[in-house]
C-alpha cells in the first residue's frame, strides 16, 4: 500500500515539497551533470547562506513561468485507443503527454483509471475497490469478450510519482513491472528507477545537512 487512511494531508505533502523539492532538484540537476560523487562540495555549498537566496528565487521563478503542458503532474491530454499486440483496443495516453516531463506521463492522474466508456477512451474515477487495494498499471476491462487483454490502466493510488518516498517509489515500479507496463514504457520505467535513486541519494544528503545543522545548534 502507498498510503494510508489520512497519510496523504496538506501539512504532510507541502513538509515534503519543502527542503525535499529543492534538494531534489539540484541534486538531479548535479546528477545529469555527472556532479553526483562531490558530495563534500554539494553538502557545503547547500550549507552556505547564498543556498537559501537562490532557491528561493528559482522557486519563485518558477511558479511564476507555470506552464501546464511543461510541467510534471499535469494532464492536459486524454487517452486514445490503440492496437496492440494481445490487446487490439488499449485505451492508454498519446505521446504528447511525455512533454510535460513526468517519468510515468503515461498514468491517468491519481485516483483514477482508463477505460472504455460507449467505445471511447476515457479517465474516470477509480472503483472503490480498486481504490481500497490502490490498483496501479494495466489491468483488464470488465466486458472482456469485447475489449480483450489489457485495455485499462490504473492509477488507483493518491500520490504523484513526484510526491513519493523512496520506498513509495519502488513499490510503484514493481507493481507497474507486475502488470506488464515494461513491454510497453521499459525506457520511461528505466527513467523512473533513475528518479528513485536521485530522491534516494538526495535523501541521504537531508539526513547529512540535518545533522550539520543539529551539530551546529547544540554546539551554540
Amino acid at each position: 500500500m502507498f498510503v494510508k487512511t489520512g497519510d496523504a494531508s496538506l501539512p504532510s505533502l507541502v513538509k515534503h515539497a519543502a527542503l525535499g523539492y529543492i534538494i531534489s532538484t539540484i541534486v538531479g540537476k548535479l546528477v545529469l551533470a555527472g556532479l553526483v560523487g562531490t558530495g563534500s562540495a554539494i553538502s557545503a555549498y547547500l550549507t552556505a547562506p547564498m543556498f537559501l537566496i537562490l532557491t528561493t528565487f528559482a522557486v519563485s521563478r518558477h511558479y511564476l513561468t507555470f506552464h501546464c503542458e511543461q510541467t510534471v503532474g499535469c494532464w492536459p491530454q486524454s487517452p486514445h485507443p490503440t492496437a496492440l499486440d494481445g490487446t487490439p483496443r488499449a485505451c492508454r495516453m498519446p505521446s504528447k503527454a511525455s512533454d510535460g516531463g513526468a517519468p510515468l506521463w503515461f498514468l491517468p492522474p491519481p485516483g483514477t483509471h482508463m477505460h472504455h466508456h460507449w467505445d471511447k477512451c476515457i479517465i474516470a474515477p477509480c472503483k472503490s475497490q480498486d481504490a481500497l487495494a490502490q490498483h496501479v498499471g494495466f489491468g483488464g476491462s470488465a466486458k472482456s469478450s469485447k475489449y480483450i487483454g489489457k485495455p485499462n490502466v490504473y492509477n488507483c493510488q493518491p500520490l504523484n510519482f513526484e510526491d513519493m518516498s523512496v520506498s513509495q517509489m519502488d513499490l510503484m515500479i514493481q507493481r507497474l513491472e507486475s502488470t506488464g507496463v515494461g513491454e510497453e514504457y521499459r525506457s520511461d520505467l528505466d527513467l523512473a528507477v533513475q528518479r528513485m535513486k536521485v530522491e534516494e541519494y538526495a535523501d541521504r544528503l537531508k539526513l547529512a545537512v540535518g545533522g550539520r545543522w543539529q551539530e551546529k545548534r547544540d554546539a551554540s
